[in-house]
């Protein structure tokens, strides 16, 4: 037998539980039942490591950290560990804290190892960090079991610099495992090491097991250490041996612990293992009864508190906790929408008390104090947040939602209402997923950037305890503000410049077709103005078109012939109080509306200037969230005309909001459409007039688009023949689009 090991992985610091009632103040974790082997398997004098997170921040041990470190480090000593792994959990911790119980632990001779980790010493933060950890240039960490020299080296993801909070990373440096790994072999074995173990931190799960299982084919083989063991690979990865046999590849179960035998093979000059998951044990180890029976009163006295504003209606779940966290930050931060993920809670947490939140319950319950960030997004960038939730159940998108993901009745909305990818949103998210943290978010569009949070509620555990602490009656859950209750405003302006024409210069008189055309020149505008409101009880719709458009040809005598000339202006309000607990198509929205549609010059076959006035009122049905149907009845007049009276009618409008038809990488395709059938003089001439419009968008960015806008209009009195006239044009537009929420 060459070595014993006993690798733990994912403790995170649970070794007790809050309770905090009359009868009891901590009870043992789970992980308490495992922690038994690590006592009675002393007589075989094994090597006892943790893999990384063992001081990540739990709710009591976190309190330990801060205000008993001596006790804290004393109870992973009586657990028996040899060495701990600097992981990423302990980089995101609170600093402070941490170097305490890591100097407490350095005193007892337990060493915290970070082998690729480098520190300024012109950063004081820094410096205080390494002075200790064995460092990357502290050498090689070596221990002696019988006949053997055993190195043991861990090695830290170099990205995990980029997923703390800058004060935290600041002169810290980690070099590439890669990199780092080859040059520690080598110096391990220079100093006589018969068995190299490294311990790698730099994913979760089965990408964890990938990117291990690539790294031990991908080293030097002289350059290969004798075991690597992932650090959070458990869920996925027991033991596994690479193509080239060496090194063997081990990993404990997540918030347990495996045993590693080692065993010289002589005959083939390697080392044969068995790795075998430890299980657990009826009762807890004896280090951890201590602890509590030594420090349950301090934790409880400080943290066992009722929180004021903590009392509930219902009893509450862990998801439920976490929703409720969302809530708040959304709040503090005056968001829209909060993102955070689900790692962040811890699975196993349950009240301590019914019916009322505790401090305790917010500590355990939130894992990280993972700072927070907020950024004003594009709708775009919802999008594809939204489309990712679909898929990856961990992503809590609080005020996001979405419906038939991928079909072509997918539906997604903010707060209740479509998404404008042209818009702008306010969210804020942990700056772990901002960084790119599980692969979540998106990154940000150019021009767009997260800024943290500042005051008293810069992370999701800070914030809830603030706002709990606020005293209050009611369940927390039902006084958070709800954004969907505010009134959404959007305001859009879109302008099209279209022109064309053809110039011939034929002097010599040839008879090529190309040549013997008239010289034209085209130049029309268009103009459309938005400015709409939308809340759960009321609508207001606001909208204005312009078109202008101008025709000259060698036959023109040099002058212009109007191709289009028309203004419309429509405004309706809405009450959308039916639809308020009963959103299906068949209920309606009545409204009142008015449409007003004139024109920059007068014909001179008229006698008086077109000013059309329609009012009416009805009800609209939303068949879809861009596309609804209005059936109305009302009056129109002709106010400028001398004989103006007011004909009664109705009629219906059809209505498709701007739908994405297509999406690539880089374009959008959208369509519109809208036809409006009214017919006025019911009972007299029948007059039945359509109004048609088609406009399809191929946007190129956030501001500008190429368009092509088809306008029909029809007219019918009586039995005369049906007149009709259609306008098609193909224009660069430029757009902007404004919202807010009040």
């Amino acid at each position: 037998m060459a070595a014993r090991l006993i690798i733990t992985s994912g403790v995170g610091g649970h070794f007790t539980e809050p309770v905090c009632d009359e009868r009891q103040t901590l009870t043992p974790s789970a992980f308490s039942t495992i922690a038994p082997h690590l006592e009675s398997m002393r007589a075989l004098d094994p090597l006892i490591l943790d893999t990384g997170g063992l001081l990540a921040p739990n709710a009591v041990s976190m309190y330990a950290a801060r205000r008993a470190p001596t006790a804290y480090a004393q109870l992973i000593t009586e657990l028996g560990y040899h060495a701990l792994t600097f992981g990423e959990g302990e980089l995101s911790a609170d600093r402070q804290a941490l170097l305490g119980t890591l100097q407490a632990l350095r005193d007892r001779g337990v060493p915290s190892i970070a082998s690729n980790l480098r520190c300024d010493p012109a950063v004081p933060s820094a410096a205080a960090l390494c002075d200790v950890l064995v460092d990357a240039t502290d050498g090689v960490p070596m221990v002696t079991r019988g006949s053997d020299r055993i190195a043991v080296l861990t090695f830290l993801d170099e990205a995990a610099i980029t997923r703390v909070t800058p004060d935290l990373a600041v002169g810290l440096r980690l070099t590439p495992i890669a990199r780092a790994m080859p040059p520690a072999v080598r110096a391990a074995r220079e100093r006589g090491a018969t068995l190299v173990v490294a311990v790698v931190d730099d994913a979760y799960g089965a990408e964890a097991a990938a990117r291990i299982l690539s790294l031990a084919r991908g080293l030097p083989e002289s350059e290969r250490p004798d075991l690597l063991i992932a650090a959070n690979a458990g869920a996925e990865l027991l033991f596994a041996r690479p193509a080239g046999f060496q090194p063997a590849v081990a990993a404990a179960p997540p918030a347990g612990g495996a045993r590693v035998d080692i065993r010289r093979n002589v005959e083939a000059a390697t080392f044969d293992i068995l790795v075998r998951p430890l299980t657990p044990t009826p009762a807890p180890a004896r280090a951890v009864t201590r602890f509590i029976s030594g420090f349950g009163e301090t934790y409880c006295s400080a943290w066992g508190n009722d929180l004021p504003g903590g009392e509930l209606s219902d009893d509450i779940t862990g998801t439920q906790l976490l929703d409720l966290g969302a809530a708040i930050i959304r709040q503090q931060s005056d968001a829209e929408v909060a993102i955070v993920n689900q790692g962040l809670l811890d699975s196993t947490w349950v009240p301590s008390r019914p019916r009322m939140l505790r401090a305790s319950d917010v500590h355990v319950a939130i894992q990280y104090d993972e700072p927070l960030v907020r950024a004003d997004v594009p709708g775009a960038w919802l999008l594809d947040v939204a489309r990712r939730s679909a898929r990856r159940a961990e992503l809590v998108t609080l005020g996001l939602t979405i419906e038939g993901a991928g079909t072509t009745d997918e539906s997604i909305l903010v707060n209740g209402r479509t998404v404008l990818s042209r818009g702008s949103y306010r969210v804020v998210t942990l700056r772990f997923l901002a960084n790119g943290g599980d692969g979540l978010l998106p990154p940000l569009p150019a021009h767009h950037t997260w800024e943290p949070v500042e005051g008293p509620s810069a992370t999701l555990r800070e914030g809830m305890l603030a706002y709990l602490q606020q005293p209050a009656a009611d369940d927390p859950r039902e006084r958070m503000h709800d954004p969907a209750e505010d009134a959404e405003w959007t305001f859009r302006v879109d302008g099209d410049v279209n022109f064309g024409g053809s110039s011939v210069q034929n002097r010599a008189a040839y008879e090529d077709s190309q040549l013997l055309r008239e010289n034209t020149a085209t130049f029309g505008v268009q103009l459309d103005a938005a400015a709409n409101a939308q809340s759960p009880r009321y609508a207001w719709d606001n909208s204005v078109n312009l078109q202008y458009l101008l025709t000259r040809t060698a036959n023109n005598e040099g002058g212009y012939v109007e191709g289009n000339d028309q203004i419309r202006y429509r405004s309706g309000l809405r009450w959308r109080g039916l639809r308020t607990n009963n959103d299906a198509w068949l209920v309606p929205e009545p409204f009142v509306e008015a449409y007003l549609e004139t024109e920059f010059s007068q014909p001179a076959a008229r006698a008086f200037h077109h000013m059309l006035l329609r009012t009416t009122v009805g009800a609209q049905f939303t068949l879809r969230p861009l596309l609804s149907v209005r059936l109305n009845g009302g009056v129109e007049v002709q106010l400028l005309d001398p004989q103006r009276q007011a004909l009664p009618g109705a009629g219906f409008v059809v209505n498709l909001e701007p739908w994405t038809l297509f999406e690539t990488a880089r374009q959008r395709v959208t369509g519109s459409f809208q036809a409006d059938w009214f017919v006025s003089d019911l009972g007299g001439a029948n007059r039945r007039t359509l109004r048609g419009t088609l406009d399809l968008a191929v946007a190129l960015d956030y501001r500008f688009a190429l368009a092509m806008t088809l306008q029909l209009y029809g007219v019918r009195a009586g039995s005369d023949p049906f007149a009709f006239a259609s306008n098609v044009v193909a224009a660069a537009r430029v757009g902007w689009l404004g919202r807010t929420v009040r």
